[in-house]
């Protein structure tokens, strides 16, 4: 049985795991959209 300091270390490494994935994809998705951007003003200009 885990001790609940080890509980909550895990708990909070979860978290803090699934917010960076979180913000990797937002960043991931940003740029992506930011490419098609770029791409549609160049084909346009």
């Amino acid at each position: 049985r885990l001790s609940r300091r080890k509980q909550n270390f895990e708990k909070s490494k979860k978290f803090k795991e699934r917010l960076w994935a979180d913000r990797l994809r937002e960043k991931e998705e940003e740029h992506l959209q930011t490419e098609q951007f770029q791409t549609q003003t160049a084909k346009s200009g």
